[in-house]
């Protein structure tokens, strides 16, 4: 059961927060995905889950990406200083959004929605929560000739789960995201690292 103290503790969002937590979105075509993620400062956004047909990966944000845009269902970058979500919306269409410190870039923009211009009145609950990933870790196993951390579960056996954690290998990994929530649903939800954990913390 959730206390009342815990509950007044939560920081609230508001209008007047806006320069803390930005919030964006679009729509933009299949064949701009890659010169579109490429346009944002991923410096503070150092992991990156690629969903294509088949796959989903957990990886290092590279400094510049390149890949088939046929290929991707669903790309989420996320850090400390944000959170950049795309989603295949039809064959030739991709939504994004985006939570974070800061405002996407000016060629962005122009396109783009800004959450609190359109909402000035929407007033948030700031949470931050944390959760368990699948797998524990199994070692290193080689791969096209390059050694790689494993974590492994039994019930997503055949799933390569890496996890691009910092320092030595932990048993278990542990999403940290924050919530903006609208009484008591979750509105936004942002990423911000990958860390160490276990099932007792």
């Amino acid at each position: 059961m959730i206390k009342v103290d815990e509950l007044l503790r939560e920081e609230r969002i508001t209008i007047n927060h806006r320069d803390k937590y930005q919030i964006w979105g679009g729509k933009i075509k299949q064949n701009e995905m890659v010169e579109f993620i490429n346009s944002w400062d991923l410096s503070g956004m150092p992991y990156t889950i690629v969903e294509q047909f088949g796959e989903i990966t957990f990886d290092k944000t590279p400094i510049r990406f390149n890949f088939a845009p046929e290929l991707i269902k669903h790309i989420r970058i996320f850090g400390p200083s944000g959170d950049l979500e795309l989603i295949r919306d039809d064959s030739s269409n991709i939504r994004w959004r985006y939570v974070g410190q800061f405002e996407p870039p000016v060629d962005i923009k122009i396109n783009a929605k800004d959450f609190w211009e359109e909402h000035p009145t929407k007033r948030f609950f700031l949470d931050k929560q944390e959760a368990l990933l699948w797998g524990e870790y199994k070692g290193k196993s080689v791969e096209n000739s390059e050694k790689r951390k494993r974590w492994y579960h039994p019930r997503v056996g055949k799933a390569k789960l890496f996890y691009p954690v910092s320092g030595p290998p932990p048993k278990k990994v542990k999403i940290h995201y924050k919530t903006l929530s609208e009484n008591g649903c979750v509105s936004f939800v942002w990423y911000t690292e990958l860390k160490g954990g276990s099932e007792c913390e």
